[in-house]
């Protein structure tokens, strides 16, 4: 008897291992955000709120709910930025699960329920499918194409030829694939933490996916992943080197898999970001960003990535070829 008492005891404390970590700046759409965690039918740990915002709003929207105990609060004393503000909740958590929720996203009510459905056995990280908000409502869903699980390495191989997944609020993160980087020197601007993640799970464990909708994912079309800044965009190729110096420091891969995996996932990078340039029409960034990747990759690397995209390749050729002489 006491033995089923112990058991049922470890089993309750297990679902409750995991905990909501908001990374709150933008106030607009925070409230709806905090009552979609609050409402959540899997019982939480906690839900932790760390707030970045440069105004008094969040704080002031958090104390309309503070009498709830699952909610702790951390104001920033100085700016943190997107990357700082997500590793500063998993340094305050002790759960064995992340579910990071972004301030203007809402988990459906039982979006966490589905995500820990899979949270077992190799499982190092969960991607549910979500629906899309924009100015005018619905916008249409964002599935995912996988099956309900995926091995580790053959996903991380994968993930150089098709995009990582990404997006903080349709994932949940075991905890120790966050902790993994949180000694590493990542930039404050960092935009792909999301994805670096997401490969960086592959050591960990296997990727499980969840079919359904787990939560209703905001567009907007200022968006921090939007900007054209060429330094910021340079900056998130450290979703490649990172997850790239990891792999090869556990031997992962081999060397020859692990130079075509980098070759890919720097041309996939590359193509982003020259998009970015030709859908804005900035061209004086473009050359920027390609003249810092130059300086940061070497020439070879950076043509290679340039005519593999098949973007812009005869100006992005010229333009460093004439940089060289």
């Amino acid at each position: 008897m006491h033995t089923q008492f112990s058991s049922t005891r470890r089993e309750n404390a297990s679902r409750r291992d995991v905990s909501i970590l908001i990374p709150a700046y933008k106030p607009d759409w925070f409230a709806e955000c905090l009552e979609s965690a609050l409402a959540q039918t899997w019982p939480v740990k906690e839900i932790i709120i760390s707030d970045d915002c440069p105004t008094d709003d969040i704080r002031q929207i958090v104390s309309r709910y503070e009498a709830d105990p699952r909610i702790r609060y951390a104001r920033n004393a100085g700016p943190k930025g997107p990357c700082g503000n997500y590793l500063n909740l998993a340094r305050l958590s002790d759960a064995r699960w992340f579910k990071f929720l972004d301030d203007d996203d809402a988990l459906l009510p039982d979006g966490l329920e589905r995500l820990m459905h899979h949270a077992k056995g190799r499982t190092s990280v969960v991607t549910g499918a979500c629906q899309l908000v924009d100015a005018h409502g619905d916008a249409g869903m964002m599935p995912v194409d996988s099956p309900e699980s995926v091995n580790g390495r053959r996903h991380f191989i994968r993930c150089s030829r098709r995009p990582p997944e990404g997006l903080f609020s349709r994932m949940l993160f075991r905890a120790d694939v966050v902790q993994s980087v949180l000694d590493e020197d990542l930039p404050q601007s960092l935009i792909s933490l999301d994805e670096m993640l997401g490969l960086i799970a592959a050591f960990y464990g296997d990727p499980a996916y969840e079919h359904a909708p787990v939560c209703r994912y905001r567009l907007s079309p200022a968006g921090y992943s939007r900007l054209t800044t060429p330094q910021v965009l340079l900056d998130d190729m450290a979703c490649v080197t990172v997850p790239f110096r990891m792999a090869a420091e556990r031997k992962f891969l081999l060397p020859k898999e692990l130079g075509e995996w980098r070759t890919g996932m720097l041309t996939q990078y590359t193509r982003r970001s020259l998009h970015k340039y030709l859908d804005s029409g900035d061209l004086a960034g473009m050359k920027e960003f390609l003249r810092l990747m130059r300086q940061r990759f070497g020439t070879g690397d950076t043509l290679r990535c340039c005519a593999a995209s098949g973007l812009l390749r005869a100006a992005a050729s010229r333009f460093l070829l004439r940089r060289n002489r």
